[in-house]
């Protein structure tokens, strides 16, 4: 593996941040059906076991998601 996986999971946090009023995100909650992007941002990489290696996530992390309740698609 030639790849950057620190980089990658914390440009992704980027791409999802957001900076606004509750009453911006309780607006967009009842209009937009996409998650906000807090959850977008921080939901899906508790999926992946390169997550976990890459920042040593451990069991009592908040972002640490027990393995038979990771989401495996492929």
């Amino acid at each position: 593996k030639d790849v950057d996986l620190k980089a990658f999971f914390s440009q992704w946090a980027k791409i999802w941040r957001m900076k606004a009023s509750k009453e911006f995100q309780q607006m967009l909650l009842s209009m937009d059906f996409h998650a906000p992007a807090k959850l977008r941002a921080n939901i899906p990489p508790t999926n992946l076991e390169e997550f976990y290696d890459t920042f040593d996530v451990k069991e009592a992390d908040k972002m640490y998601r027990a393995p038979e309740n990771r989401l495996k698609i492929w």
